[in-house]
Formats: C-alpha cells, structure tokens, sequence
C-alpha cells in the first residue's frame, strides 16, 4: 500500500481534481445535443405502460430489453432514473448523467493504476503521477468520446463502472488474505462477485471482469514477483479459470456454429481475419489520434475475404501473433507491456472473435484503453533520465494533440448534420453514414440533391449486398409523391431477390405499409399489396431474425382494412407463432371481438400462461400485465353473457311466435 504525506495528498487531490474539472466543462459542450439512432428504439418504451401504474411501468421496462441476452436491466434502470416517460423527454440530462459516470470511471482509473503501479518498482511520487497521467489519457483520448455523448452507450460505461470496482475489491482483498484471511475472502468473493453480477447485468462485456483480473494476476504481479497469497490459486481455479474456460468454450461454440452468420456478410473465418486488422486499427487511433477519424459507424471496414485480401490481412495476423511471442518472452523483464497487452487484447475477447457482431465500434476500447493508457504514463515516468525528457516530450504531444481533437469531436456532436457530413468526407463508402445523413436532411434538400444522395447509397449498398432497406425506402419516396404504381411493386421484387438482408429492413418494410394503411400510396389496391406481400414470403434471403414475423404481421394489418377477419387471424396467428408476444394475443381477442365472437376471443386468452410463459422473464412480464387481460377477460364476459341473453330472448320469441 503506497503511504503518502498530508500535504503531498492535497497537492494530489488537486491535481486530480482538476483533471476531472476540465474533463468535465470539455464533455459539457456536447451535452446540448439530441438522441440519435439507437437511443430512440431503446429509449422509447420509457414510460409506456405507465397505465398500469409506477412499479409496473418500471419492471415492464426493465424487462423488456433486448439488446444482449441479459436485457441489460441496471442500465436500462439508469435511463428510468434520468426520465419516467419517453414523451417529452431531452437527451441533454441524459448526456450529464453519461459525463458524469464517465468522471466517476476515471476516478476509478486513477485509484487502480496508482494500485498497480504501487507493485511496480515506481517511486511513490512516480506511482501517484503515473495514476494521474492514466486517468488524464483515458478520461481524454477522442476515442472515448462516442461511449459518453452517444446515450445508448452508458451501458459501456456502467458495465465499466462495476468491472473497475471489482478489479479494486480484487486487489484490495488479495492484500488482506496475507493478514485477515476472512476479510480478504469477503472482498474478493461478495466484492468482486456482486460487482461480476452487476457489471454483467448492465452489459455482457462484463464478463470481461475475469479476464482482466487474470491479466493483472499473471502478467504483472506475479512477474513483479508478487507471490500469491495462500490458497489464492484454489480461490482463482474456480472462481476465474473455470469461468473463463466456460467462456472460451462459449466462444469455440459460437464459431463453429455457421448458423449465427446466416445474416452477416462474412463467415467466422472472415471474421476473424478481419478483426486482426481491426485491432490494429484500433491502436494507430490510440496511439495516434487525428482529427475527423472518430465514427459511430465503420461498416465501409474492408471484410479480408482470406489471408491474402486485402494484403494487409496476413501482416496484421502474423503482428498479433509475434506481438503475443514477444510479450511472453520479455515478461519477466518488461511485465508492464506484458500487462497491457494481455489488458487490450483481452478486453476484446468477446466483441473482436466469434460472436457475429458488427465488426469495428471504438465504443469497444473505453475499458481496453486503460492497459495501453498505464503502460505510456508508467513509461513516461519512470525512465531513465537520459530518457526521460524525450519521454515526457511525447507524452506532452500526445496529450496536447489528445485535448484539441476531443474537443473538435465533442463541439461536432452539437450540429448533427454537420458530424455525420464530417463522418463521410472520411468514409464515403460506409453505407450507415450515407442512411444517416439522409435521415437528417433528406426531407430538406432539393430532390436533385437527394437523388444523388439516394444514388450514391445505392451504389454502396449494392457492393455490401444489403440494399433491400433501400428498395422500400424508394418505395416510401414513391408513396408520398403519390407516384406508386403496380409496376414499381414488381420492379422492387426483382430488386429484392438479391438485394440480400440488412438489420434495418424490417423497420423499412413496416414504414411503408404504414403509409398504406394511411391512405399515403394513392390507387396502389389492396390486392396488388397483398400479392406483394405473398412473394415477400418467398424470397428466403429476407427470412432472417424477425423478418418473417413481420411480414405476417403487416400483411394481417392490411386484411384488417379491407374487412377480412379469416385472414387477418390467419396472419396474426402465424406471426404470433414465429415470435409470440402479450400485444400480439391482445390484438386477436380484441379482433374477434369487434365481430362479436366473444367466446372465441376469450379462448385466445386462455392461451396466455400456457403459451407466453416459457421462463421466469416471460412470465413475469406476464404477471405485470395480467391486468390488462384480466380487463378485457371481463369486459369480453360481459358482451357475451349479454349475447347469450340476447339470443335467449330471440327463442324464446320465435318459440312463442311458431306457438301462436
């Protein structure tokens, strides 16, 4: 444990202190701008069921998260905090809340890099600089700047908010196991596995916790000939090791699982040679950050389609693979940058291997960045003096260069269109960016302008194979110019068979029949729609994630218009079964209801326990919501018992009346 003097803790303090300051007004600039993209579909149903009442609300939204496998409830129980209801609802208070989780992080990184620092052969004023010097480039690098003004990204930070606090209960109760066993236990297990918990709850790089606890372990201390405490290595075996074999296990799995690519341009092989390139990339942006290169989207990143393309596919492989050689040889003399090269490519085991994610998010290194940012300030430091200036010259550039671009970047995030404009001039070819900025002004340029525009994503989007978002983007165009015609139908489905599957489709294809249904497309006919929607079903390229479900769903709106209650049910019931849902349940009894056939509708909720309630998720959300069925199971029993005796007195008249 480093002890240090009273007055060098002030000095300290407010040296740290003002770090966080001027991180703070730097970050503020950008605060006063709005949701973008993934905030809005993940921040929408904010508020949404508030008829059912404040907790109800509250648990419906936490549980009705689908962006990992864990719904990420403690993030989405941070966005509850900054606003009940979506309605009304400004990104600015938002933004704060993410400035701020940032500083707390980099309260964080200090306190851990000055831990690890203190087992370093570092004097005590070089440990308490060298912590300073980590948080000011991790709290500072541009690279950071998308995962604290993008919203939707607090779930980064907060994942990193508990992994940091666990890596700190970690070492905190490693150094109590030599003394106070019982205490040191308690840190490591309670500590560290509420931490692991809540880190994984708010994302699933959370699991990460463990390898990073394993890089500090065996890539620092034990190099720094810290020996471990006694029975540490049991602890370690189960409680790291064994869920980091599960891990790589889950990874090999993934892989080798050619299914989970069916909607991903590339397959597991491509993938991972890509990302090899990728990971480079992401060290020059470290190491040498310029102007203009920070990007939300980086799907124009050239997929290696085998060792050999692009050529720069084999050279980045093989550089991981001497780097990984050098470090293991050099451990012993140089276990900082053993450390932080364990830190960084470990902190990309999940995101940058096997599971079929986007390729390239700088959102990826908020935490990674820490073993690069320790290793540069512990460096810079701690070198000899004929060393020494050079060192601190470079540091010096490279916080200096660091202050000007993040705040060129933040100032950006204030005029939307002109950041996604920025984004293009560098990435003309990324397709996300072309989508982007035609949302932004796309309703606001001369149709000359945007028709080169929408050619130009055209162009892109048919080199990546994923230009069936556009197809029903054209057709939308064509609607609201009163321009649709039966001929443009078939023409989009000559387009579509292989124009390939893109994420974004499902919402296209709905908006579109949306303005149908609004009477937005002029004489297109039902039944031409209707063919349309049939041979959709057909094309197997567009029948990926929820797509299906969709269509029956949109095609059952349309029969609901032209008064067809067989094949409405028809399609409802089809796309409940492909992706069963509450609303879609609600939908058909409330239907059947419209037609009077009460008895039916309340069969159609008899089937909610039976069918919606699969695991202890579903079933809660069904447990919140039995109101509403319990609602309508009542008023559907009023109706039909007033049928019942409706139709009671109707024999009754005809039996008097055949009588007479």
């Amino acid at each position: 444990m480093i002890k240090i003097h009273p007055q060098h803790q002030i000095l300290w303090i407010t040296l740290l202190f003002n770090l966080l300051l001027g991180s703070f007004f730097l970050y503020c600039q950008g605060i006063n701008s709005p949701f973008i993209f993934d905030d809005i579909p993940n921040l929408s149903p904010l508020g949404q069921r508030q008829y059912l009442g404040f907790w109800h609300d509250v648990a419906l939204f936490l549980l009705q998260g689908d962006s990992g496998p864990t719904g990420r409830p403690v993030s989405l129980l941070s966005f509850y905090l900054n606003d009940s209801t979506w309605k009304g609802a400004t990104a600015t208070s938002f933004k704060y809340t993410n400035v701020l989780l940032h500083l707390l992080n980099g309260v964080l990184v200090f306190w851990l890099a000055l831990k690890l620092a203190g087992f370093t052969r570092a004097t005590r004023n070089q440990c308490l600089a060298v912590a300073l010097l980590t948080c000011g480039i991790w709290l500072l690098h541009p690279i950071q700047i998308n995962s604290v003004l993008y919203v939707i990204q607090r779930m980064t930070e907060l994942s990193s908010l508990f992994m940091l606090t666990g890596l700190l209960c970690y070492l905190h109760g490693r150094d109590h196991l030599h003394q106070t066993p019982w205490k040191g236990w308690l840190w490591l297990l309670l500590g560290g596995g509420i931490s692991l918990l809540l880190s994984i709850l708010s994302k699933e790089t959370g699991i990460l916790l463990i390898v990073y606890i394993l890089a500090i372990e065996y890539a620092l201390l034990r190099p720094l000939q810290s020996p471990p405490p006694r029975h540490l290595n049991i602890g370690l075996a189960l409680a790291v090791w064994l869920p980091f074999l599960l891990l790589l296990a889950y990874l090999l799995q993934t892989g080798l699982n050619g299914n989970n690519f069916a909607a991903r341009p590339f397959d597991v092989t491509q993938r991972l040679l890509t990302e090899a390139r990728v990971i480079w990339d992401y060290l020059s942006s470290i190491l040498m950050p310029t102007p203009g290169k920070s990007t939300l989207f980086h799907d124009d990143f050239i997929i290696s389609q085998h060792r050999l393309e692009p050529l720069t596919t084999l050279p980045a492989v093989l550089g991981i693979g001497l780097l990984l050689a050098l470090v293991i040889t050099i451990r012993k003399r140089q276990p900082v940058i053993t450390f932080a090269t364990a830190w960084f490519l470990g902190g990309h085991l999940l995101e940058s291997t096997t599971v079929p994610l986007e390729l390239y998010f700088e959102h990826r290194n908020y935490l990674p960045l820490f073993g690069i940012a320790f290793a540069l300030a512990w460096y810079g430091i701690t070198l000899q003096s004929r060393w020494r200036r050079a060192g601190q010259v470079v540091l010096a550039t490279l916080l200096l260069t660091m202050v000007a671009v993040t705040q060129h970047g933040i100032v950006q995030w204030t005029h939307p269109v002109q950041m996604v404009a920025g984004w293009l001039q560098d990435h003309p070819r990324s397709q996300r960016t072309l989508e982007a900025l035609d949302a932004l002004i796309g309703e606001h340029i001369s149709p000359t302008a945007r028709q080169a525009l929408l050619q130009e994503l055209q162009l892109v989007s048919k080199q990546s194979q994923t230009s069936s978002y556009l197809i029903f983007r054209d057709l939308q165009l064509a609607c609201r110019n009163r321009a649709m015609t039966p001929a443009k139908l078939e023409t989009a489905l000559t387009r579509l068979n292989t124009a390939g599957y893109t994420n974004s489709l499902s919402k296209a294809y709905a908006d579109f029949i949306t303005l149908w249904l609004n009477d937005r497309c002029g004489n297109l006919d039902a039944q031409t729609l209707l063919a349309f929607n049939e041979k959709l079903l057909s094309i197997p390229e567009l029948q990926h994630n929820d797509m299906p479900a969709v269509l029956h769903y949109w095609q059952a709106e349309v029969q609901v218009k032209q008064g067809n209650l067989g094949a409405t049910m028809q399609h409802l019931e089809a796309s409940y079964h492909l992706q069963p849902t509450l609303d879609k349940l609600l939908i058909q009894a409330t239907y059947l209801s419209s037609a009077g056939l009460y008895a039916n509708a309340l069969s159609k909720l008899q089937q909610a326990k039976q069918y919606l309630c699969k695991d202890w998720h579903s079933c809660m959300q069904l447990k919140l919501r039995q109101t509403e069925i319990d609602s309508l199971v009542v008023t559907l029993k009023q109706h039909l018992q007033k049928q019942q005796e409706a139709s009671r007195h109707d024999n009754a008249v005809h039996h008097f009346a055949r009588q007479e």
